[in-house]
């Protein structure tokens, strides 16, 4: 593959670390809740393949989320992701902090995310994303647009995109 047959070649070669919001990028957006008052997310397991092949790659995955909630909790833990942080609304501040832990510069960092909470970190990153349903200013705001739904496999297509231009 090429710079002509992928524009995102460059900045894709530069990842070091891939970081990613929840709802709406990991999931469709659909809560449920269980008679006890549990939270109920349904995560796609193509998405969570593609943070663990990262993961083997060498690839650091962060998690930031402002959610509070067991489900997501349990999901991460589960994945064994390297960097888990839950009640944040400052996604850039956890991202510096994560990116400054690694000695990486936010050139190197990758963020997916589909919300106002979202924009500041995927413009100062090096490869912002966001999903096909988001706000258009974070579609504007972003580098790329996954094909694939939040929840459907958009992770995991971003995942796929980095280790590919890393090959």
């Amino acid at each position: 593959m090429n710079t002509n047959q992928n524009p995102h070649l460059g900045a894709l070669r530069k990842i070091k670390l891939f970081l990613s919001d929840v709802d709406g990028v990991m999931t469709d957006a659909t809560v449920q809740q269980s008679p006890n008052g549990d939270w109920i997310r349904t995560f796609n397991v193509y998405d969570g393949m593609g943070l663990i092949r990262l993961m083997r790659a060498k690839i650091p995955v962060g998690i930031i989320t402002a959610s509070d909630a067991n489900d997501v909790r349990a999901r991460f833990k589960y994945l064994k992701v390297d960097y888990f942080k839950d009640k944040s609304f400052d996604k850039l501040a956890v991202m510096k902090e994560m990116a400054d832990n690694l000695k990486l510069d936010l050139g190197q960092v990758c963020y997916i995310g589909d919300d106002l909470f979202d924009q500041p970190a995927i413009e100062a990153c090096g490869f912002g994303v966001t999903v096909p349903h988001a706000l258009e200013p974070i579609k504007k705001a972003s580098d790329y647009v996954t094909q694939n739904a939040g929840g459907h496999g958009a992770v995991r297509e971003v995942c796929e995109m980095i280790l590919n231009a890393q090959a």
